[in-house]
């Protein structure tokens, strides 16, 4: 009976099980990136080109990584860098994007994309109201979210002009975030404190016009 109640209390909070995840975290060493990393996070963008991240993207990408317009994390094993994943609010009150989620291709289905995912929440600011966590993701990938419990919602335009399906996860809550980090320190993975300051999105004067006629 107890084991029955805890598990339906876990499901009224996560959409996925914790079994799911039993052997699937690895104990990775999560650190801010800084301008010294720029060569590392190229380089695993460019390895990720051929398992369909759009190359037309890199230089928005590196662009991110230049002006921190992104809070871009690195997870590094005892061989090096073996993924990366970035924060970022969005225009829309209360959501937040997991942006370029890359994991070191010959690493692929070895629980490095779990890691990622449970830091990237983990790393949501304490005793915020319930928030949307938002993802565009690859055609590809679009299965490994929806196993977290995101849904699809729609699309999003790439400067390439391929559309990439938007997934979104919510309402989440402070409690997700802290039980994703405690999760996380008993595989022995390592996160900063979510005190970071995490960019918010910001939109070219057009857009923004468009966006908000009253501001125009």
């Amino acid at each position: 009976m107890r084991a029955f109640l805890n598990k339906f209390l876990w499901r009224l909070r996560y959409p996925w099980l914790p079994t799911w995840l039993q052997g699937r975290i690895r104990a990775l060493r999560f650190t801010v990136y800084t301008p010294e990393r720029l060569a590392d996070c190229l380089e695993l963008y460019d390895r990720n080109a051929v398992h369909g991240v759009p190359s037309a993207h890199r230089e928005h990408y590196e662009r991110s990584l230049r002006d921190r317009s992104i809070l871009t994390l690195l997870a590094e094993d005892d061989t090096g860098v073996v993924g990366t994943f970035g924060l970022q609010y969005g225009f829309q009150p209360h959501v937040i994007w997991i942006c370029y989620v890359f994991v070191e291709p010959e690493q692929h289905r070895r629980g490095i994309g779990v890691t990622l995912m449970l830091a990237a929440l983990g790393l949501l600011p304490r005793g915020h109201r319930p928030m949307t966590v938002a993802v565009s993701a690859l055609p590809t990938a679009l299965r490994f979210y929806e196993r977290f419990g995101f849904r699809r919602a729609g699309e999003t335009p790439f400067d390439d002009g391929e559309m990439h399906p938007l997934a979104m996860l919510g309402p989440v809550t402070s409690a997700v975030g802290d039980d994703c980090r405690e999760i996380l320190r008993g595989a022995g993975a390592t996160l900063p404190e979510p005190t970071l300051a995490i960019p918010t999105a910001q939109l070219p004067p057009a857009e923004m016009a468009a966006a908000f006629p009253e501001a125009a």
